[in-house]
């Protein structure tokens, strides 16, 4: 066995492995080796300078689609010189995903391109762009796009293997117009997706209900106020006396506030249970009995799980 660097400019990428069974190499063996190298060298090279200037395209692509009606104007044109359609009557999906490796053998996720593959079969423009720490796909089709239509994709590369976790979908865009909303959707999908724990992937963002329009307030300092007015003395004593009442309290609304099927939910005993109730009423100074207050605590609880790190 034999290696070869796979190098350019002393920047190693890599390594050819040469084995034979010979029992005795021919000199001219090494020399085709080190020739087959310098082409892997030169493909190699070639493959990550491609994918730095795709992660300078998506980069700038993206911000001009998040920008002003002009720019969005600007990154269409971009868009359709890439072979994507995004001009006339055409709805729009955006999918979104970790990027994972970016070493020049990188390749795009076999998730995200089976994806890619069923949406083109059915007729599909796509287009695949690096934005940050993800990859964003966008999917072009002759309206109406149903979103059945792009659940069918997702359901079919799920089939074939993938982490389903790791996926946000926004809804279905209608014109050009929409493809900034679908981006924001798409990664707000995604991000939400990895925090709340309890749902399976993938994350289409129409399914996220509240979580999405708690993550989408504008005047985060009013949404944290109300968290902490809310939530802040129970955080506090679990902090400093390690217990759970704010674990007992999203339990309590899993089970539709049921308390037999929260104590055996918590592993813990009715009296147990009844026992931290009243402490939570005590520490927080509330009544569980109140419709408003119940609603507030709930609402409380999902910006806890949006929040907390």
């Amino acid at each position: 066995e034999a290696r070869y660097p796979v190098q350019v400019g002393g920047r190693r990428l890599g390594e050819l492995v040469v084995r034979t069974c010979k029992a005795r190499q021919d000199p001219l063996d090494a020399v085709a080796a080190r020739a087959a190298a310098e082409v892997c060298a030169v493909e190699l090279l070639q493959r990550l300078t491609r994918r730095e200037i795709e992660a300078e395209l998506g980069v700038d692509l993206v911000e001009q689609l998040l920008g002003q009606p002009g720019e969005i104007e600007a990154a269409c044109q971009r868009m359709e010189r890439l072979g994507y359609i995004a001009h006339g009557s055409r709805d729009h999906v955006v999918l979104a995903m970790p990027a994972g490796r970016a070493d020049a053998g990188a390749e795009l996720p076999d998730l995200l391109r089976d994806i890619d593959w069923s949406a083109r079969r059915d007729g599909a423009a796509t287009l695949r762009v690096a934005y940050g720490d993800n990859l964003l796909l966008f999917v072009s089709c002759p309206a109406p796009l149903s979103a059945r239509g792009a659940n069918r994709w997702v359901t079919e590369a799920l089939a074939r293997g993938g982490e389903r976790n790791m996926l946000g979908i926004s809804r279905v865009g209608h014109g050009r117009a929409d493809l900034g909303r679908a981006v924001r959707q798409a990664l707000g999908a995604l991000g939400l997706g990895q925090r709340i724990n309890d749902r399976p992937g993938p994350h289409f963002y129409d399914d996220l209900g509240l979580y999405r329009v708690l993550a989408d307030l504008r005047d985060r300092s009013e949404l944290q106020r109300f968290y902490q007015e809310t939530l802040g003395d129970l955080l506090t004593y679990d902090a400093e006396h390690g217990t759970e009442l704010v674990q007992t309290l999203r339990v309590l609304f899993d089970e539709n506030t049921n308390v037999s099927q929260t104590a055996r939910a918590l592993y813990v005993h009715r009296n147990t249970l009844n026992y931290r109730l009243q402490r939570i009423v005590e520490i927080a100074g509330i009544d569980l009995n109140d419709a408003e207050t119940r609603l507030a605590l709930q609402l409380a609880l999902k910006v806890h799980q949006l929040t907390a790190s």
